[in-house]
């Protein structure tokens, strides 16, 4: 197991919804969500996940496969 700490910007939201299949794939399991501004005004989040299932053998990827072949 493990967790995963994602830096994202204000699309957090549809960028979260995109990758469930991805999540699944690996494993991962969404947690939290912590939310906050910079002092620029923009907003920035980031997304926690801990991996509840082990990764399939065919992780990680090959370097450019995962260009070609995104999950």
């Amino acid at each position: 197991g493990g967790t995963l700490l994602a830096w994202k910007g204000p699309g957090a939201e549809d960028e979260l919804t995109a990758s469930r299949a991805a999540q699944n794939e690996l494993g991962l399991e969404f947690t939290n969500r912590h939310d906050y501004v910079l002092p620029t005004g923009e907003s920035r989040s980031i997304l926690v996940f801990v991996q509840n299932a082990p990764c399939s053998a065919t992780y990680p990827r090959a370097v450019g496969v995962p260009s070609k072949k995104p999950l």
